[in-house]
């Protein structure tokens, strides 16, 4: 009786292992699925970031990229789950076939793991700084994924130092080696015990140990490319270290400085040009004897977005069908209590719009929507715009785009100044990354956007506020110049708060053109 329970105990035990063990080879292929799906999805991504090094995505692209790797991360969770020892219930004294199922999970991780991050780097610096930030929304996680590099690294770092045979495991003349299987840092531990395992119940059968052998060589050849990749592409772009909080210190502190004398235009001379302006345009500063002024390449050193104080820019939407129509539906699908722009934003951003409404009646009310030293903020006509010279430029877009590219700047209200100044980064912006990223258009909803002439500096792709006037003047004479200019307040050289309608030629002569 107890030869036949034992008997019994073990068959069980052993199809128990079985299956877990099928269970696996079946997530194996879910998963190959799953990564070519993603793979399908991304490459046409890939292939962009690839061939164009300034390339920067626009945020329904980046929504799509964040989309299908969030999906595919999650699949890839799934091989955590099993855990023979633990989550299937598995008592057996003979180890070797459980830690023979947990090596299995752990392989298939590291090779999918391996061949994810491999494609995605393909994409170089443009695809990878997309995942090199948060996004919450969606549930990404940086800081997780940049962890996920490290850790596939990790595994191989001692093989991939060993310069003997590399050529010959890429091109699979050779089997993998002995060592190079258990070399990999995380499965060492587990692997070792399981070779003792091995060698004393002598149940490791053929065909295991070429499923084992056949993932660690897929996912070390992936991770050979990847280490000759990741070189040349900056993956820690969303990680700021003490010398970008160093960096951040010294950029405010020059801001500060300045060389004696006052600003030419004055809150009077901006009230009269008010009129003409309207919510939605582009305004370019010019600042005169600023110290942070060298850190800036061109005349023109500051962008933001023109709102006008609350009434004017209620009174410019609400007359809109087409605006108060898209708002509405938004409010539905979004689930808020508004049914127009104005509400919209009510709803959304309270406390924001508060203190705008209420500066409605103010001598200098808030008039526009930047990216400042503290962030992207609400400012006021005469702190923002009363400077030395202001160029006012208008898009070429309806109302109803000019109010989504609005909704878009306020939902990134209090995001940080991006001290590194790269543009393909959206979770910190300098001020004309917040208007190339409010202004870009999204096929998924229907939007209309601009274009716009880039700068490259130090490996970056970065957009400063002359490119703006750069990209009015170089495309003025062509089928798609997609703005308007609107005036140009040129200050009286010397004299504070003298300042003069400037004519197009003076505004062109504050402009280098040649590239």
């Amino acid at each position: 009786m107890k030869k036949s329970l034992f008997i019994a105990i073990t068959m069980l035990t052993t199809l128990a292992n079985a299956g877990v063990t099928t269970k696996l080879n079946d997530l194996d292929k879910h998963l190959d699925s799953k990564l070519q799906k993603h793979i399908k999805e991304m490459r046409p991504f890939v292939e962009r970031g690839n061939s164009n090094a300034k390339l920067f995505f626009i945020p329904h692209e980046r929504a799509e990229i964040i989309k299908s790797t969030t999906e595919f991360l999650n699949e890839l969770k799934k091989v955590e789950a099993y855990k023979p020892d633990k989550s299937h219930g598995l008592r057996s004294k003979k180890r070797s076939q459980r830690n023979y199922t947990r090596l299995l999970a752990k392989t298939i991780k590291y090779k999918y793991l391996a061949k994810y991050l491999n494609f995605s780097f393909l994409g170089m610096n443009p695809y990878v700084a997309v995942l090199s930030e948060d996004d919450k929304e969606r549930g990404h996680s940086a800081k997780a994924f940049r962890k996920s590099i490290r850790k596939a690294l990790r595994q191989s770092w001692d093989v991939l130092n060993r310069k003997s045979n590399i050529d010959d495991h890429r091109s699979g003349k050779e089997e993998l080696d002995d060592n190079a299987f258990f070399h990999l840092s995380d499965l060492s531990k587990d692997i070792s015990g399981f070779k003792k395992l091995e060698s004393k119940y002598n149940q490791l059968s053929d065909e295991q140990e070429e499923i084992l052998e056949n993932n660690v060589r897929d996912y070390m050849l992936n991770i050979y490319e990847l280490k000759d990749t990741i070189k040349d592409i900056d993956w820690k772009v969303g990680a700021y270290s003490p010398l970008y909080h160093l960096k951040v210190f010294l950029l405010k502190a020059a801001s500060y400085i300045a060389l004696p004398g006052k600003h030419k235009i004055s809150l009077e001379t901006l009230k009269k040009v008010d009129p003409i302006m309207a919510p939605g345009d582009i305004g370019l500063i010019q600042r005169y004897n600023k110290l942070s002024n060298i850190v800036f390449k061109g005349n023109w050193t500051h962008s933001l977005i023109y709102l006008g104080k609350y009434s004017k820019m209620a009174s410019f939407f609400n007359k809109d069908e087409e605006t108060q129509e898209t708002f509405k539906n938004k409010c539905i699908s979004e689930k808020l209590a508004c049914d127009s722009f104005i509400s919209y934003l009510m709803a959304k951003h309270p406390k924001q719009m508060s203190k705008y409404i209420k500066s409605d009646s103010d001598k200098d009310p808030i008039a526009t929507i930047e990216a400042l030293k503290p962030g992207v903020i609400l400012f006021t006509m005469k702190k923002s715009m009363g400077w030395d010279n202001l160029a006012i430029v208008r898009p070429k877009l309806s109302k109803r785009d000019k109010a989504l590219s609005i909704a878009t700047a306020f939902d990134n209200l209090g995001k940080p100044y991006d001290y590194n100044f790269n543009g393909q980064t959206n979770e910190r912006f300098v001020c004309t990354e917040l208007v190339s990223y409010s202004y870009a258009a999204n096929p998924n909803i229907s939007k209309k956007g601009l274009s716009w002439e880039m700068n490259y500096v130090m490996g970056k792709p970065v957009m400063y506020a002359f490119d703006v006037l750069e990209t009015f003047f170089k495309r003025e004479q062509s089928g798609n110049q997609e703005l308007d200019l609107v005036l140009y307040l040129k200050g009286s050289k010397g004299e504070y708060g003298k300042s003069r309608n400037g004519t197009r030629e003076e505004l062109l002569s504050t402009l280098d053109l040649t590239d």
